[in-house]
Order: structure tokens, then C-alpha cells, then sequence
């Protein structure tokens, strides 16, 4: 079946339906579908409990604290500009929900009930009792259900993002003006051909699985939510696979700080209960709790002079390595010496949560632990929610911002998602009329396929997915267990794609996919990063970006020094064989220019007749070296790139394997973001051209090696 919409909705959390509703309103009788991968309450929305921040008291608070909270709090990686829309923007927002029918607490005189979390610097937390998200998620649900506009299609699952690579074209990441026309969506087994309004349908799952559907749009919105599900034990509920940004990715979007995974700090540790395991909202250490040991001890003054109120990657942290040092399954939050009828008056879900399994948080320590909670990273979009790919957005915890560069602010994603439905609904409702639905893309084709009777096959899969993140890229990792990630992934994922491709599409094995995908993307992005930042702590790279030892400048150091430290540079470093380097340069984007040094002289295993292009070693003690290479203003530590008006940044490297008497010209990831580079780099290298190859899908970049 082939489906024609104006805007075509993937999701059905905060994101999803503030924007549905906004498109809604600004251009009635538009068609609009939102698909629904299970019911329409069961988001990842409903599970926030903590609240929703914004200004809204300016006796004590203003703009400018909240946007030096989220600042701090993301490790100065955020997106001022970013940072700023979300802020100032935010009580219009809120204004709206509350339009919506979406209650917040309230005071006796009227005021909003504000909330202060960790890393904030005033309360200005609105929040419904202790479960907003399902408070948000109830007064959305009832206006979208309310609009004769949204057709809701629950128990529908998205499969691919339908760009030109289904029209037969070759798409890569470097390739130009990719456009987006829908979805290849799973219909669950047994549903009615054509749709409906609010349709609602049995479970997907099972062996069979249903038909894939074409869904065509002028407008996509991916808004599937976070991938907690990844890890063993998680606050996010099962449905949380990251199929949006898996989707994105293998459509070539460009996805960006994959690396920074929040684990939420407190979670109730109970082995029963791990995906979603249920979450202590952050609000209960900002009520007063306190953390300690399982013996009373508390251990918060060890790590920070905040304590218990410290951002969530510090407390997170501190309670793993006390977990460590003292062999535990969990620590523990006190509330204990705060008045009874206040605790179960503020926090009654998670009073009655915790008597269920024989805990009075009036009377007795929660044990806690932290869980994988939040992706701050996701499909790369712009102030206005757009992805690389035209016409396609991204909002919600599947898109990154930059609103939460390394690290989220408490109760900062939810304000967020309702921003940028604003924003995107907006700009997409400005453009939608100037595309068309394409009327050549292709019905989905499984001819052939088999079903699968293996089901074991998958649920192992997962498994080992969720084990190998909970192992090896956790809350504090390393270059060991990172590339030992990479491998157990690469192998889960060449399985899984023998297996897709003999199959039939159903729910269970396109998740798995996304899983793998997102789980390769977390792991990349955590080895390309060579420091401790936001959330991303290494022991390979224990120094802060801000606590490294300050190098000499260019400008302190002779001419000699900075022309060896190239030198050393090139030699330092060799391929998987222990070929040399025999050739190091940088790229300038912006006047398209090659600049870097090139010299077979010092390799034995180089060829004699061997030829290096740019400038030669012994070219660079001559006026190139001290006026050009100089005014670039060499960083000097060894990994570029050049600081100063140019901006020199994307380095390439050369290696020459004598096994294979060939020369690798090895430029890694960032060629795709700069494809006119390839012809310059391979007119600049006079080298054997029959025995030189641009390696383009390196790993040097994670591994130091050009042909991991």
C-alpha cells in the first residue's frame, strides 16, 4: 500500500505531538500522520519524572542563569545559539502546554511549584508531582486525538528512510542535496488496508510480522526517542532501540556527539525490573536526599563540593566507583530525615513504587544505582530541527541541537523538544508547498525473503548487545574495551544483515539493526575522543581538556623546533602492519588549499624513486616553512590542527606498506564532509599512481592504524 501525507510524523512522545499539533494549527487541513510504535501513551516521554525547566520566577531568576547552567553543565561543548533559543523561548512554551490541558503544581497563590535539580542554579523546575512526563504526555494525547487533522497510526513501525538510494542512485555521505521523500513503514499482522484516523491495531512483534507500506511525505519528522535500550539496564522503556538516528545514519544523515550517554545516577536497583528500571527522579535529591553507603556513610564530599546536588556525570560516577571499592549492587538515598507527609505528598508515585517491593522511603534507605538514561547526542540539525538530509527534521532525544553539548542539564530535554517543534513547524510549514510526493519510489520488495523461525537468533543478539555496552562502554571507559566493543559489534552486525537480507522485515529484527547501528556510533564517536569531557571519561585519557599541560605557542618556539616536531609527527605513527608514515597534511575547507609535509628520505622501506608532492621535508627549511607554515600557527601538539585565520583542520596522513608495495593516502572520516578535497589530494601526490589508493574508510582516526 502506498500512503500520501504533507507531513509524515515517526514518533509519539513530547516531540511528535507538540509538533503535530502546531503544524496543525498554523495549516489546517493539512494531512498529517504520526506512526506510533506501539500505543500512543507508551513514549518515552511518559517515563520523565523530574519536570520541565524554564524562567518563569524573575524576582530571583533570569535568562542569563539558566543559559550559564546549561553551559556549564554541557562542558562549554554546547551550541551557544542553541542554548540561547531553548532558554528564551521556553516560557511561550510552557505557556502553550498549559493551553494544551497540561497541568503543573501550584502553589496556594497561584504561583508555579518550582523545583531546583542538580546543576541548576535556582528552582525554576515546574514539574506534577513526580510524574510530568505522563502528565505531559496525557494533556498532548488529548488534543492530538481531539484533531480531525493527525491521523494516528499506533502499532506501525518504520523501517528505512526512503531517499534516492531506493530510486537506484548511489548515495554516500559526501553526496550532494540527498532529499527525503517518507518511510518504508511495518504495518502490524492482520491490519485493515488503508488507514484511519487514531487506527489502532494489535501488537507488532511475533514471527510474522506484517506488510511493509510506502509512506510518502513532502515533510518528515523523526521523533522515535532516545536508545537506552542498547545497555543492560536502562531508565528508558523497551521501545527505546534508536531507530530514528539508525535510520538517519544509514540514510547518510549526519549524526554528531554520539559519545555523550547520561546515566542517570539513581535508579531503584531491583534486579526484576531493568528495562525501563524505575527511576528516582533527580527532583528527590533537590527535595533534600542524601546519598550514602548501604552502612549510613556518606561519600558525595570525595568528588564534589555540591555533594548529593552535583550534575548527574559526577554523581554517576562517584556512586560507580564506590560500587567498585566496596564490591556493592547498589548505594542508597536517604530521605529519611524529612518530614513524612511531605515526602509521600511530593513524591507519591515513588512512595507507593518503592512500599510495593517492601521499601517506606519515610523509614528506610532506596537503593539506587545508575542506569543509561538520556542520548545528548543524535541526528546533527539546525535552529530549526532540519537535518543534512532536505526534508527530513529531527526533534526530541533522537536529534542533537547542541542544546546539551557534553552533558544534559536536568529537566532541559522536554522544554527542548517543545522548542524546536516550534521552531521546525514554523520553517517546514514555510517550505512544505514547494515539494511534491515522488511517485517513482519503488513498493517495498521482500520477494523471496524467508520467515524467520529463528527467533533465539535475535534475542541472543540483543543480549549480547546490551552486555557488550554495559561492559566496555559504560560510565568510565578505555581504548581497550572500546575496541574490543568493535569488534563484538562488527561481528553482531555482519550477522544481522546476513540475516535481514533472508528474512522478512519485523519488528524485532529492524530494531536489532538500529541497535547494532547506534551501539557502532556511541563506540566510534567514545574512541575518536581523546579526552575526558562531559560525560565521556576514559582512564586512556584522564586529563580534562582544561587540565592538559599548556604546550608552547607557535610563536615560542624556533623554526627548527616546529619543522622536527612535523618530523616526528610523521614518524610516530604507523599502519597495522607497522608500515611508516611517511607523509603528514591538513586541509583547508575554506580556501580549499593542501598544506603539510611529504618525504620518503627517512623510510627505509620507501622506494628510492618515490616522489613526495606538497611541500618536501627539504623544502621546509626554506622561506615556505618560516613564512607559511609558521603564519597557519601550528598547534604543536602533535594532532593539528592549525590555529589561526585559515583554519587548517581536517589532517591526512600517508603510510606505505612494503607487503603490499603500495602507498596509502589515508584521509578517514572527514573526506565525506569535504568531497572536493579527493581530486586535489591525488593531483597534489605525485606518487606511483598504479600503486596508490585514497583510503577513504580508515580507522587511524579511532586506532591510529589505516586498515583496521
Amino acid at each position: 500500500m502506498v500512503y500520501k501525507y504533507d507531513f509524515l510524523i515517526i514518533g509519539a512522545g513530547v516531540a511528535g505531538m507538540s509538533y503535530a499539533l502546531k503544524v496543525a494549527r498554523a495549516k489546517p487541513g493539512s494531512k498529517i500522520c504520526m506512526i506510533c510504535k506501539t500505543s500512543l501513551d507508551e513514549a518515552n516521554t511518559s517515563f520523565a519524572q523530574g519536570g520541565v525547566a524554564s524562567v518563569t520566577n524573575l524576582a530571583v531568576d533570569n535568562f542569563e542563569k539558566h543559559i550559564e547552567d546549561t553551559m556549564i553543565a554541557g562542558d562549554y561543548i554546547s551550541d551557544r545559539q542553541a542554548v540561547e533559543q531553548v532558554v528564551r523561548m521556553a516560557p511561550e512554551q510552557i505557556k502553550e502546554l498549559v493551553q494544551w490541558g497540561v497541568n503543573f503544581d501550584r502553589k496556594d497563590d497561584g504561583e508555579f511549584d518550582l523545583h531546583r535539580e542538580g546543576g541548576h542554579s535556582e528552582f525554576r523546575i515546574l514539574h506534577h508531582a513526580d510524574d510530568t512526563g505522563a502528565e505531559i504526555q496525557r494533556g498532548l494525547m488529548e488534543a492530538v486525538r481531539a484533531c480531525a487533522d493527525i491521523d494516528v497510526k499506533e502499532h506501525h513501525f518504520a523501517v528505512e528512510i526512503i531517499t534516492q538510494h531506493h530510486l537506484g542512485v548511489r548515495v554516500t555521505r559526501r553526496s550532494p542535496n540527498i532529499r527525503c521523500y517518507g518511510a518504508y513503514v511495518l504495518a502490524p499482522s492482520g491490519s485493515p488496508q488503508g488507514g484511519g484516523k487514531a487506527a489502532v491495531h494489535p501488537p507488532l512483534g511475533g514471527i510474522e510480522g506484517g506488510r511493509v507500506d510506502t509512506y510518502l511525505s513532502k515533510v518528515t519528522v523523526l521523533c522515535t526517542g532516545g536508545c537506552g535500550a542498547v545497555y543492560l539496564t536502562t531508565s528508558n522503556p523497551v521501545i527505546a532501540t534508536g531507530d530514528g538516528i539508525a535510520m538517519a545514519y544509514r540514510a547518510k544523515a549526519t549524526v554528531a556527539d554520539m559519545e555523550f550517554v547520561q546515566f542517570h545516577p539513581t535508579v531503584l536497583h531491583n534486579p526484576k525490573e531493568t528495562h525501563p528500571a524505575y527511576l528516582i527522579t533527580e527532583a528527590m535529591r533537590g527535595y533534600g536526599g542524601i546519598l550514602k553507603l548501604p552502612n549510613g556513610e556518606t561519600f558525595m564530599e570525595k568528588y564534589d563540593e555540591r555533594l548529593s546536588l552535583a550534575p548527574r556525570d559526577i554523581v554517576a560516577r562517584a556512586i560507580d566507583k564506590e560500587m567498585k571499592i566496596h564490591g556493592l549492587d547498589h548505594v542508597c538515598l536517604d530521605v529519611t530525615h524529612k518530614p513524612a507527609d511531605e515526602t509521600r505528598h511530593h513524591f507519591p508515585n515513588i512512595y507507593q513504587k518503592c512500599l510495593s517491593i517492601g521499601i517506606d522511603i519515610t523509614t528506610d534507605y532506596i537503593p539506587v544505582r545508575p542506569a543509561a538514561h538520556y542520548m545528548c547526542g543524535g541526528i546533527k540539525v539546525d535552529l530549526n530541527g532540519q537535518s543534512s538530509i532536505e526534508g527530513l527534521y529531527a526533534l526530541g532525544e533522537c536529534s542533537c541541537t547542541g542544546l546539551h553539548g557534553g552533558n544534559r542539564l536536568a529537566s532541559n530535554s522536554l522544554i527542548e523538544a517543545v522548542v524546536y517543534a516550534e521552531t521546525a513547524a514554523r520553517h517546514s510549514v514555510e517550505h512544505v508547498d514547494l515539494y511534491d510526493w515522488n511517485d517513482r519510489v519503488p513498493e517495498w520488495n521482500d520477494e523471496g525473503t524467508m520467515t524467520n523461525e529463528e527467533k533465539v537468533l535475535i534475542t541472543q543478539s540483543v543480549k549480547e548487545v546490551n552486555q557488550i555496552m554495559a561492559n566496555y562502554v559504560g560510565i568510565v571507559r578505555s581504548d581497550l574495551r572500546l575496541h574490543r566493543a568493535w569488534d563484538r559489534l562488527d561481528m553482531l552486525y555482519e550477522e544481522t544483515e546476513r540475516l535481514f537480507k533472508r528474512v522478512r522485515a519485523t519488528r524485532d529484527i529492524c530494531e536489532l539493526r538500529n541497535m547494532i547501528n547506534v551501539a557502532y556510533l556511541i563506540t566510534r564517536w567514545a574512541l575518536e575522543r581523546k579526552e575526558c569531557r562531559g560525560l565521556h571519561f576514559t582512564t586512556d585519557y584522564p586529563l580534562h581538556a582544561y587540565d592538559k599541560p599548556e604546550e608552547p605557542s607557535a610563536a615560542q618556539k624556533t623554526d627548527e623546533e616546529l619543522y622536527q616536531e612535523a618530523l616526528q609527527l610523521m614518524a610516530s605513527n604507523r599502519g597495522k602492519g607497522n608500515e611508516p608514515k611517511v607523509g603528514i597534511f591538513w586541509y583547508n575547507p575554506a580556501k580549499q588549499e593542501l598544506f603539510g609535509v611529504v618525504s620518503h628520505k627517512h623510510s627505509d622501506y620507501a622506494k628510492p624513486n618515490a616522489k613526495g608532492g606538497l611541500i618536501t621535508s627539504s623544502e621546509m627549511h626554506e622561506d615556505v616553512w618560516k613564512k607559511e607554515f609558521r603564519k597557519q600557527k601550528y598547534h604543536g601538539d602533535g594532532s593539528g590542527p592549525f590555529k589561526g585565520e585559515y583554519q587548517w583542520k581536517p589532517r591526512g596522513r600517508v603510510f606505505y606498506s612494503p607487503s603490499e608495495d603500495q602507498y596509502r593516502i589515508a584521509v578517514g572520516q572527514w573526506i565525506d564532509e569535504h568531497p572536493e578535497a579527493e581530486a586535489l589530494i591525488m593531483e597534489e601526490f605525485d606518487l606511483p599512481r598504479d600503486k596508490t589508493v585514497l583510503w577513504k574508510q580508515v580507522h587511524w582516526d579511532l586506532g591510529q592504524t589505516w586498515n583496521d
